[in-house]
C-alpha cells in the first residue's frame, strides 16, 4: 500500500511521480542485488527509505534496526539517503496519505521541518540525511 500511496501522493500534487521500489518490510535487502534495481538506484540523485511509527518501543527499535541495514547497504551501493519518516499522528506513508496528513509532495521533508525541536532550523537533521559511502567495503 506503502508505494500506491506515494504514487498517489505525487499525483495528488502535480509532481513527477518518482521510481518508486518496494521492499516488502524493513528487514529485506536482497532485492538491492537485482540488476534492474541497481539501474534505477544509479539513476537517483537522492534515495528515501520510508520508515514507519511503530505502536512499542521494543518493535520500533527493531524496525528501525533494520532500516538502518537497508541504508548501509544503499550507502554501499553509492546512494545518498534520506530516511523519509511520517507524520507522527500516522504509522506509515499509506496512513499518511489516507488521513490527509502528508505534505506537498513538492517538499516531501515539509513536516520533518515542523516536528524538529525548538531552535534548530537543521532539516538534515530531521530528515536523517545518509550520503553515500566512498569506501568499498561491503555491507552484508
Amino acid at each position: 500500500m506503502d508505494g500506491l500511496a506515494a504514487a498517489e501522493w505525487y499525483r495528488a500534487c502535480r509532481a513527477p511521480v518518482p521510481d518508486i521500489i518496494v521492499s516488502g518490510g524493513a528487514g529485506v535487502r536482497t532485492f538491492l542485488d537485482r540488476g534492474y534495481v541497481r539501474e534505477m538506484l544509479d539513476r537517483a540523485g537522492v534515495v528515501y527509505v520510508a520508515m514507519e511509527n511503530e505502536k512499542s518501543h521494543k518493535t520500533q527499535e527493531k524496525t528501525d534496526t533494520a532500516h538502518q541495514k537497508q541504508i548501509d547497504k544503499l550507502q554501499a551501493l553509492g546512494s545518498n539517503v534520506i530516511a523519509w519518516h511520517p507524520p507522527v499522528s500516522a504509522k506509515d506513508i499509506a496512513d499518511a496519505w489516507a488521513a490527509g496528513a502528508l505534505p506537498d509532495a513538492h517538499d516531501p521533508l515539509a513536516h520533518m521541518r515542523q516536528q524538529e525541536p525548538k531552535g534548530s532550523s537543521n532539516a538534515a537533521a530531521a530528515a536523517r540525511v545518509f550520503p553515500a559511502r566512498t569506501s568499498s567495503t561491503p555491507v552484508p
